[in-house]
């Protein structure tokens, strides 16, 4: 097993410097709905009572839509008699696994991106230059605080129960991939197949965007030779008609 040290400084500073980017183009506003959307994460990390109790709220309604899937009805009376057979869940969310929260991160970065493009006017096409510095602003705040909650996940100390497990700080976290996939992207038959698909779409890409248009080829006189004076066109000639009564 091979171990991969990763500084989180360095680690922190690429997704920092990735939603900076990504603001500059979606403008201060897009970015400042993602900000609130963050925000209710950070709230919900600070008060991990509140946490829990929304946990415990989505399971019991992940419960009753369970119960009523198995129950193929809405009647009360036969809900009530299914919910008394059913005994577990097959889907639980549990309020001190960091994969929930996770989940919830990345749930919350697509719903703020998806809201963002729906709420803004089509007429709207981008932001001007002070609403894209703005924007790469805002993004590198969500960047830093994208990061944090994750470090805050990983090492789980203001997640419910920790308090009570006494978590102590953590300097470092180690990351444990298993299982690799094989072949690689560089084995077999992969590699060639994604570089003639890499190849198909670029050239589509180039064609679809750019054409080429020959010019014409035409004749001319070299430098430094005389050549024939044009001659002077003919005086045109008029008609002149002339009426007698």
């Amino acid at each position: 097993m091979r171990t991969i040290t990763v500084d989180y400084a360095v680690l922190m500073w690429m997704v920092i410097i990735l939603f900076s980017m990504v603001g500059y183009f979606r403008g201060w506003w897009k970015e400042g709905l993602t900000t609130g959307f963050l925000t209710g994460l950070v709230v919900l990390l600070r008060f991990p009572g509140l946490a829990e109790m929304i946990i415990n709220f989505l399971n019991k309604l992940i419960k009753l839509v369970y119960i009523a899937i198995k129950a193929h009805s809405l009647d009360i009376e036969r809900l009530a008699e299914v919910a008394k057979e059913i005994t577990d869940i097959p889907i639980k969310l549990d309020p001190t696994d960091f994969r929930v929260y996770l989940a919830g991160l990345i749930g919350v970065l697509v719903l703020s991106y998806l809201v963002g493009r729906i709420s803004v006017d089509s007429r709207v096409i981008g932001p001007n230059f002070l609403g894209a510095i703005l924007g790469a602003i805002f993004g590198l705040l969500n960047g830093f605080t994208v990061i944090s909650l994750v470090r805050e996940y990983a090492v789980g100390r203001y997640l419910p129960g920790a308090a009570a497990e006494g978590v102590a700080d953590v300097a470092s976290v180690a990351l444990a991939v298993e299982e690799l996939p094989s072949p690689s992207i560089v084995e077999g038959w992969v590699p060639w197949l994604l570089i003639a698909i890499g190849a198909l779409l670029l050239f589509a890409v180039m064609a679809t965007r750019w054409g080429v248009e020959w010019a014409k080829v035409r004749d001319m006189v070299p430098p430094l030779y005389k050549t024939v004076p044009t001659p002077t066109p003919p005086p045109t000639s008029a008609t002149i008609s002339v009426q007698t009564k």
